[in-house]
């Protein structure tokens, strides 16, 4: 009923202990159903920074953001780098955020059918470091942001295996 109204679409399989699973993501007709103030606040409070502060201080308040919201979830280098990118899907999902692992040649890739700074982002797309700074201090290992900001946004981080082991 969801997808027929179109609120809902389907964005993928995930495989089931019997059979696959289909995944889907809140079309941007739905997202526009949801009252959120915080989006203006944020974009607002983005723009007013700008007028004040230069771009590498707006990207140092926003990896100090992420920072911050990393050290609720911290990991400590004790766990395997599975269990720590595992933290970091959850402490993505509580933002807001679906995302799931690939594994890409060499790479373990964290990506998102959507991104739970969408709204910001749109405007500002430096808001993205913000989510970088978030997953690297989690996994502990360097995180390369290549998310996609074509029509909806959608969050994908790049962890190199070569990088994780050393």
């Amino acid at each position: 009923t969801l997808e027929r109204d179109g609120l809902v679409k389907q964005s993928g399989l995930r495989r089931g202990p019997r059979k696959p699973h289909f995944t889907y993501v809140l079309t941007e007709e739905a997202d526009r159903l949801f009252p959120k103030a915080y989006d203006a606040l944020l974009n607002q409070l983005l723009a007013v920074l700008k007028t004040r502060l230069e771009p590498a201080e707006i990207e140092d308040v926003l990896c100090a953001v992420g920072r911050a919201l990393a050290a609720d979830a911290s990991t400590g280098n004790e766990m395997s780098l599975d269990r720590r990118v595992q933290t970091a899907l959850k402490v993505l999902e509580a933002i807001g955020g679906a995302a799931e692992i690939e594994q890409h040649g060499d790479k373990i890739v964290i990506i998102s059918s959507g991104c739970p700074l969408a709204a910001a982002v749109s405007v500002h797309p430096e808001v993205c470091r913000l989510a970088e700074t978030l997953v690297a201090e989690i996994v502990k290992v360097p995180v390369e942001e290549k998310c996609d900001r074509t029509g909806r946004p959608k969050c994908r981080f790049e962890l190199s295996h070569k990088e994780a082991q050393n």
